[in-house]
Parts: structure tokens; sequence; C-alpha cells
């Protein structure tokens, strides 16, 4: 209850998922017994629910901006080389991943997005195995040191995080050790 934000969340997750790809062309819909009785039991399986519907390009994407957790700019997300080769469809699956309601654009930054809800981004990420989410932070970690140019203070303590979370363990090591230099710089 309390994580979910209250009734409201759980409610328009659940409302979402029974309509996932079952609206007629009219706006209207028929829902089965046997579809009722396959309601999700929570706000996590709601969303993970509706997340499985999603076509592979867009599911990669919402996985790769899950690890990324607290929001992203499209271009730090298209960065990233697990999504390479789906590179161009970036903005297209941003675009529809706002429209089904997972992702919003931040309020601060017109190109920055956010999960819609951190239930959401804890749905997404968890439904990773355990080598997705580590390969996701490799991967998230080595975009960002391209990026790191001019901008340490705000990027290596963020890289750092990534490293760790890709538990590797030198990587981890060399950026701590810069992290804490430049710490104390700071100082």
């Amino acid at each position: 209850w309390s994580r979910a934000g209250g009734n409201p969340f759980f409610v328009s997750e659940l409302c979402r998922a029974l309509t996932a790809g079952k609206l007629e062309g009219n706006g209207t819909m028929t829902v089965s017994e046997e579809r009722l009785f396959a309601l999700p039991q929570s706000a996590r399986a709601a969303v993970l629910s509706r997340t499985d519907l999603l076509p592979a390009p867009d599911l990669l994407v919402l996985k790769i901006a899950s690890a990324l957790s607290t929001g992203f700019r499209i271009r730090e997300l298209a960065a990233v080389r697990v999504l390479e080769r789906i590179k161009s469809q970036v903005v297209d699956c941003v675009t529809r991943l706002v429209s089904l309601h997972l992702l919003r654009q931040d309020g601060e930054e017109a190109e920055r997005y956010k999960f819609s809800h951190a239930i959401t981004q804890e749905a997404v990420y968890w439904s990773m195995v355990s080598e997705q989410r580590r390969d996701a932070h490799a991967a998230i970690a080595e975009a960002l040191e391209t990026d790191a140019e001019g901008r340490e203070a705000e990027l290596l303590p963020v890289i750092l995080s990534h490293w760790q979370r890709a538990e590797n363990e030198a990587k981890t090591c060399t950026y701590l050790a810069r992290v804490a230099q430049l710490r104390l710089h700071q100082f």
C-alpha cells in the first residue's frame, strides 16, 4: 500500500494490465471471466504483466533504463553498447514507453526521462536475472566513462556505483581511488 503510493497507483496498473492490447477500435473492451481470475495480485505483478507484452526493443530499452535508475537523457541511453543494434530506434522506444505510462518526461528538463513510478522501475530492474543486471551496469559504466571528461565531480561516483553493481573488482578499485582523490581535492 505505502510503496504503491496508495490505492490509485495499484488500481491504475490493474486497469492498464487489463486493457493492455485488448481495446477494440471503438475504445471498448470485452473481458472474459478467465482474464478476471488472472488479475495481478500486486502493483509489481501488474507492471510486469504489461512489460511482458512489449516488443523486444522496447523491453530492452526499458531494462537498461531501469539500471540507470535515477533518470536519463536519450543520448545517454543510446550510448550504452547493449543498445547499439537498435540505436536508431531508441527515441521511438522511449516515446512508446511514455505513451504506455511506464516512463515520463522529467519535469525539470525536457530531454530527461524517468520511470512513471519507483515501483515500475524496481519491477523492471528486478525482473532481470543477475547476469543481465551486471551486464547492464558494466555497459552503462563504459558509456559514462566516455562522457566523463570535464564532468568528473558529477560522474565519477556514478561510474563507481555502476562498476560496483557490475561486480568488476578492478574497475571498482580504480574508481574508488579516483573518487577518493576527487573528494580530497574538493576539501
